[in-house]
């Protein structure tokens, strides 16, 4: 009879339910991985669903209720849990990511692996929605570097009601890579260069854009958004002004220049800094690529993670910068490195402005030397 009445405890139920919360005996084991399901927020801590069992947990972010999430036990008593898996990934990758895989019931495949191994390493939180929104994404649009490094950042910092959104960021935006971008804003230079145009617009893209270490025009690459903006500024009034001058160059570096902007702008949004650098060797100018991507540490110390990379040029930089200081790897094309190497080296890096202390990583001769110092200037380049 009593069931028939609405709104009365069910005190087994209650019981049952009660029983199950935070029994010492029943909580996952310290370091274990775990899917979870946030319930509800309390003021102890958060409700949280486990293989069936409620638990009351004390967990380092803040993280969307009723989604499947993936966290580590860092305690049993009290019970927190963490969600970060950076070092539990550098540890031991292989077992992690079988875990997750398992846990999420993933397929097991090479892309998968390689985007949770992504996820991860940017220290977002594994929801599985989230995932599965990538996959799904990624179906229509097989992005890789940079761009797949965007897509996650815009997944998982955006609801799904935003997924439209980003299907059209990739469509009309980032139909090409960055890096590619840059390639055609660079040649679009070139053949503005060649074209019958006044002195004084020639000098102006020179100094906005080819780094010039004589003239020491590094002011002007510390804000390369700014610097073509104001060229294209300075085209169009050219262009409005002279009507019977051939405006497909022009037209080509107002194109590429805007789309440079349009993803510089929303790259910098989620702290990716990529950019370009246009040098000149003799009368050939050359570009040269390189990405910087802003990190936080969990006391909100800035670093830089710099990648550094060019096939004209003998050497790969992969380092993070600190306070002005710069550790990290430089591989290079040589098998041996010898001193005639470093020195040259050395003098390539100080003509771009990157006065750095160059050492032998270790003695097997690999092809590997350690960076240590840079000077603050790349600072400036993240803008």
């Amino acid at each position: 009879m009593k069931n028939d009445i609405r709104n009365i405890i069910n005190f087994e139920d209650l019981t049952r339910v009660r029983s199950s919360i935070n029994v010492l005996k029943n909580i996952p084991a310290k370091d274990s991985l775990v899917k979870l399901i946030p319930i509800e927020y309390l003021n102890q801590g958060v409700k949280v669903l486990i293989d069936g069992k409620l638990f009351i947990a004390q967990i380092d972010e803040k993280i969307p209720v009723k989604e499947e999430i993936i966290a580590e036990v860092t305690s049993t008593n009290p019970f927190l849990l963490t969600l970060n898996l950076t070092e539990k990934l550098f540890k031991n990758k292989n077992f992690l990511l079988d875990q997750v895989i398992q846990k999420f019931d993933l397929p097991n495949t090479d892309s998968i692996r390689k985007l949770l191994v992504n996820v991860i390493g940017e220290e977002n939180i594994l929801i599985k929605s989230k995932i599965l929104s990538i996959i799904d994404l990624l179906k229509n649009y097989p992005v890789k570097g940079l761009e797949f490094s965007l897509l996650v950042n815009l997944i998982w910092n955006n609801n799904d009601k935003q997924k439209i959104f980003i299907k059209d960021l990739y469509e009309n935006l980032f139909d090409e890579p960055f890096e590619q971008v840059c390639e055609n804003l660079f040649d679009s230079l070139k053949e503005l260069l060649f074209t019958d145009m006044p002195n004084y617009l020639n000098q102006q893209i020179s100094n906005s854009i080819i780094y010039n270490q004589k003239n020491d025009n590094s002011k002007f690459m510390a804000n390369m958004p700014e610097s073509i903006l104001g060229l294209i500024k300075t085209l169009n009034d050219y262009k409005s002004k002279n009507k019977t001058f051939e405006t497909t160059e022009i037209d080509n570096f107002i194109f590429h220049g805007t789309k440079y902007i349009l993803q510089k702008s929303v790259l910098k949004e989620y702290d990716f800094y990529p950019d370009f650098v246009v040098v000149k060797n003799g009368s050939e100018l050359n570009i040269i690529n390189y990405s910087i991507k802003k990190m936080f540490d969990v006391n909100d110390n800035v670093s830089y993670k710099v990648l550094f990379n060019h096939s004209k040029l003998p050497f790969k930089l992969t380092g993070y910068l600190r306070d002005n200081f710069m550790v990290g790897d430089m591989e290079t094309d040589n098998i041996i490195i010898d001193q005639s190497s470093l020195d040259d080296l050395q003098k390539r890096l100080n003509q771009w402005g990157l006065n750095s202390d160059i050492k032998v990583k270790n003695s097997s001769n690999d092809g590997s030397v350690i960076l240590t110092k840079i000077n603050k200037q790349i600072n400036k380049l993240v803008s």
